[in-house]
């Protein structure tokens, strides 16, 4: 093919995010050298619909012939869109040979153009946009001495500024047990400093009561881990942010839960009856159990009992009215990060999106996703989770790991 500068294709598009029912502009210049333009159209295709979109014919300025068409979606999702062109009655596809935008027979080598629809309403909060957000590890962030915590016998304090323990123990219970006693006044204490650094929003990994120093295995989604403080010191942790500008984000852990918890309770710790202690227990369907009846856990770990999100009794409990939710932004907080978010549903986000901004109309809600969280499928399908009835936005590990291996 004779890629000269007469042959080059130009495609014009307006935006290629758009909201439902929202119209974005294609145009596509195509010089006569190829030849009379019988029809050319924009093929756009999403996981259930599918669209050929003909294009109207503009007008011929400089032997160059001008197209144009409006792209139009009624449901949300990512779509894919080649532009389809026939010539002297010939099927071609505009393509990018050698960085070139030409007309190719070859239907392999079209062009391949995403679109993204939203939902009309989606809307993420202005406060988040573009602002410097400060990740704390509490345990080990700035340990105050107004506060002492009570003693907890199985969990070992280290002296600040030594090195954590870390050992291969068969007893899993044993990890992960040593704390440097981090704790929320600490975070007040420093609210100043942080103020120095052009913080905006902090971020906190789970504070609520677990079995282990990261709290990612929740005991108890309703206290304050006692070792932190409790509810009221995050209340004051919420006010004196607010008061120098800054918001308050919270990790979110939903997926699964702590072994050593009041709901699991594998090891009689709570005065509850726990999952594990019995079927009658009013916690048993909250967990995901396996064909033979077995509980599962998230990557094996066996003290990360997996949650069961379509139980209605576990729904309730989370994001209904009165729920863990309501409960949280009730101590102040200004929105959620959810923890290994693909492990959720997409209804079970979306019902976390209303309780969040039943709460607060610009409350934040951020997700944990690896991978490119709009073209992310799972078991067999494409997530909808970003796309206006879920999540504001995701944590940028794809950023991340191109700066490490840089």
């Amino acid at each position: 093919m004779d890629n000269s500068k007469e042959k080059r294709i130009k495609v014009l598009i307006s935006k290629c995010k758009i909201n439902v029912d929202e119209k974005a502009n294609v145009c596509i210049e195509i010089p006569s050298e190829y030849g009379f333009v019988n029809e050319a159209n924009a093929v756009v295709e999403g996981e259930n619909e599918y669209y050929n979109i003909k294009f109207n014919y503009l007008f011929t300025r400089n032997n160059i012939n001008f197209f144009t068409c409006n792209i139009q979606l009624k449901d949300a999702g990512l779509y894919n869109m080649s532009l389809r062109v026939i010539v002297n009655e010939k099927e071609k596809w505009v393509s990018n040979i050698n960085n070139e935008y030409v007309l190719s027979e070859k239907e392999e080598d079209k062009c391949v153009y995403d679109f993204v629809a939203f939902y009309n309403d989606f809307k993420v909060p202005d406060w988040a946009k573009g602002k410097v957000m400060y990740h704390i590890f509490v345990d080990r962030f700035y340990k105050s001495n107004n506060y002492e915590a009570p003693f907890i016998s199985d969990r070992k304090i280290k002296e600040w500024g030594k090195l954590p323990d870390w050992k291969e123990h068969t007893d899993i219970r044993k990890n992960n047990k040593d704390f440097f006693m981090g704790n929320l006044e600490g975070i007040v204490e420093k609210i100043d400093y942080l103020k120095t650094l052009g913080v905006e929003i902090l971020y906190l990994s789970p504070i609520f009561e677990s079995q282990s120093n990261h709290r990612y295995d929740v005991a108890d989604y309703e206290n304050v881990d006692p070792f932190l403080g409790n509810n009221q010191h995050l209340k004051k942790l919420c006010v004196k942010a607010h008061r120098n500008g800054m918001k308050v984000v919270v990790d979110a852990v939903f997926n699964h839960t702590g072994n050593d918890s009041k709901y699991f309770n594998q090891y009689g710790r709570y005065e509850t009856v726990g999952a594990y202690q019995s079927e009658r227990s009013p916690y048993f369907n909250w967990y995901k159990r396996d064909e033979n009846g077995n509980f599962t856990y998230w990557w094996g770990f066996k003290n990360l009992p997996v949650c069961n999100g379509f139980d209605p009794n576990w729904q309730k409990f989370i994001y209904e009215k009165n729920g863990v939710i309501d409960k949280w932004f009730k101590f102040g907080i200004d929105g959620i990060r959810l923890d290994v978010a693909d492990e959720l549903t997409d209804d079970f986000i979306n019902n976390i999106r209303k309780a969040v901004k039943r709460n607060k109309k610009d409350a934040f809600i951020i997700g944990e996703v690896w991978e490119n969280a709009v073209t992310k499928e799972k078991d067999g399908y494409r997530r909808k989770y970003l796309l206006g009835n879920g999540m504001d936005t995701v944590m940028n590990y794809p950023f991340t790991n191109a700066i490490l291996k840089y």
